[in-house]
């Protein structure tokens, strides 16, 4: 019986060796973030300028997010700073947790508009050769940036005073995968980097993220939202609503939310063309009169989670018990027949001798 339970121990110990070789995480979600600067002599003015607040809205559809971002960045110096900023494009940021890994990837960024204080930007793309390296200071996100290329404006932030700065563009939140274990599936993922905002001057005042569903999403489609109880939902169950105060965003506070399903026969090309429509949309959001005492603050799943896997964990211990189980137990059966053999051997030579 000792025997028996030390091979059963071998066996579990040579399925969880080999059962979690594909690490647990959320892949190629639609993600975006805050601008930042981008040439290094503009370094010196890190930190001198606040965003002092943050305003998100985003429309989820399926396939697809629309986003407006508004902030208000006060100059604390007595002089004019004027700096280049901008968004990394093509670009993969995966953060390695203890146990899961959450993939951060910006596209193209599409249809992306830019304006300061109310008037259009002009906006330049230029390789990420010549950009700052997020990790070359110490104050911003040690990623893996792999971006190809940037898009840049200049800004000029007024002394004492502060510069309203709005974005409006599009991310594909139809080729996000999230696993678990051997198990996946491909839910649409979005992410919202808040951290990014700890580049500039802390904290951030005042800030709200604002998220409506559209076409036919329901708060049943919402697989999970990460943090879990920030986020505030309204009577039609269409609405979440987060407010925030002088935060300093780190990691634990990135948005990340799962919803619907992939959508087959995607046809982003034809989501890019309407984008005016999109914004149109959007800015209507943006002007909605919400009311706080609306919403209740509810607590959602785990994004990471992608329910009961227990099938898929008994196919793969099947799996290995095939490959590897087997092999061990004859092997070891073998080895165990042998010993027993010698013994009993040995036993005999034993009587043998006494008896003469």
């Amino acid at each position: 019986m000792r025997k028996f339970l030390i091979i059963v121990v071998f066996l579990a110990s040579t399925y969880n060796l080999f059962g979690n070789a594909a690490q647990p995480g959320i892949f190629g979600a639609g993600a975006f973030g805050k601008f930042y600067l981008f040439f290094p002599e503009d370094s010196i003015y890190f930190k001198k300028i606040q965003m002092q607040q943050e305003f998100i809205t985003v429309n989820l559809y399926n396939g697809f997010a629309v986003v407006k971002g508004q902030y208000w960045m006060y100059n604390h110096e007595n002089d004019t700073i004027s700096m280049k900023v901008g968004y990394p494009l093509n670009a993969t940021y995966i953060y390695n947790q203890s146990h899961e890994a959450t993939e951060i990837r910006f596209d193209a960024l599409y249809k992306l508009k830019v304006k300061i204080n109310g008037t259009d930007q002009e906006l330049l793309q230029l390789p990420d050769t010549l950009a700052i390296r997020w990790n070359s200071l110490e104050q911003m996100p040690n990623y893996d940036n792999t971006a190809i290329d940037w898009y840049i404006w200049e800004t000029t932030f007024a002394p004492k005073s502060a510069t309203k700065i709005e974005v409006w563009f599009i991310v594909n939140t139809n080729e996000s995968l999230v696993r678990l274990g051997y198990n996946n599936k491909r839910y649409n993922g979005f992410i919202y980097v808040l951290e990014t905002g700890s580049i500039w001057k802390n904290p951030i005042e005042k800030g709200r993220v604002y998220i409506q569903f559209k076409d036919d999403i329901l708060l049943d489609n919402i697989h999970g939202i990460k943090p879990d109880s920030i986020f505030g939902i309204d009577n039609t169950e269409k609405n979440l609503l987060y407010d925030f105060s002088n935060l300093t965003p780190g990691f634990d506070d990135n948005i990340i939310i799962t919803y619907g399903s992939w959508v087959e026969n995607f046809n982003w090309e034809n989501i890019i063309e309407k984008y005016e429509e999109y914004y149109s949309e959007i800015d209507k959001s943006s002007n909605t009169k919400i009311n706080k005492s609306d919403f209740e603050l509810t607590k959602f799943d785990d994004p990471y989670e992608i329910g009961s896997t227990w099938w898929v964990s008994l196919l793969m211990f099947l799996f290995f018990f095939v490959i590897y189980g087997i092999p061990i137990l004859v092997v070891l059966t073998i080895v165990i027949v042998i010993v027993v053999s010698v013994k009993k051997k040995k036993k005999k030579s034993e009587k043998l001798a006494d008896l003469t």
